[in-house]
């Protein structure tokens, strides 16, 4: 039995994912085992399985409960080998999500988006549903459970009904158009960096990879990062986990690269988000 205690606090409803390698090291060819996986105070049971056998990953998707507390512990129980005495080495990774970046109305689900007159088309879409909107002054007005609600705090930004909600900006990088680009580095002008960031090619097949608050460095008042490899990438080990995709697949490339480009910052002001680039070499004939 193994115990693991998380350092990092949680809150309810943080959503996690547990990744447990159990083919390191393996003594015996064909050797399995049970494995009961416990998490938090209440010790709730979020994988139970019988003849477990060399798995790279044992991937486990948990929300965390008000029973789970603050700081969990993830126990690992093992038992009925059929070799013996367990003897594999064991590697746990904890993941925690941090940010739901794009959002899909799905059918029969609510959304707030809104109109431009002055320029006759759709413009933003917003992180509020009121039950009715109307202008105030300079500024809107909302209503919910019969409560009023005034917009545009200059002080209290992205705050709604008692939540505070990230500053998400999604936009094409699209210079030189016709031109076959591979795409490098992303950097922010302005007081923070992001908490999360995504690209996206689309050409001939989709490559995808993101970027975390801590890749980032502050180099001459800039936030600066190199763009990963593509995570969708097939020439990368099939069962690799994520961060090996990240190091190891191709650096994305197409004509175009949607990014998509998430802040926490409450005092937010950003002047340019930059995408670094060279010309693809193109193809032989």
């Amino acid at each position: 039995m193994s115990n693991f205690s998380l350092d990092t606090q949680y809150g309810i409803n943080d959503q996690l994912k547990i990744d447990i390698d159990l083919s390191n090291n393996n003594p015996t060819t064909g050797q399995t085992v049970d494995l009961v996986v416990k998490f938090g105070n209440d010790e709730e049971v979020i994988y139970n399985q019988t003849g477990v056998g060399t798995t790279p990953n044992i991937i486990i998707l948990h929300t965390v409960t008000s029973l789970n507390k603050s700081y969990p512990v993830v126990k690992l129980e093992f038992s009925n080998t059929s070799a013996g005495a367990y003897g594999w080495g064991t590697r746990i990774r904890i993941f925690k999500k941090v940010e739901e970046v794009f959002f899909q109305p799905q059918t029969g689900r609510k959304a707030t988006i809104t109109f431009n007159n002055d320029i006759n088309r759709w413009t933003s879409r917003y992180s509020f549903l009121p039950e009715f909107m109307a202008t105030h002054e300079q500024g809107i007005m909302t209503f919910l459970n019969g409560h009023l609600y005034i917009h545009d705090d200059s002080l209290n930004k992205n705050y709604f009904y008692g939540i505070v909600y990230p500053t998400y900006v999604s936009y094409v990088e699209n210079e030189f158009p016709s031109q076959t680009k591979v795409f490098l580095t992303h950097s922010v002008e302005g007081k923070g960096k992001p908490s999360y960031a995504t690209f996206e090619c689309a050409d001939d097949y989709q490559m995808f990879t993101d970027l975390v608050n801590d890749d980032y460095v502050k180099r001459e008042a800039v936030h600066y990062s190199e763009i990963m490899g593509d995570t969708n990438d097939p020439n990368v080990a099939e069962n690799a986990v994520y961060g090996d995709k990240l190091r190891n697949g191709t650096k994305l490339r197409g004509q175009y690269v949607k990014v998509g480009v998430t802040f926490r910052e409450n005092d937010l002001e950003v002047k340019h988000s930059n995408i670094g680039f060279i010309a693809s070499k193109g193809h032989g004939t």
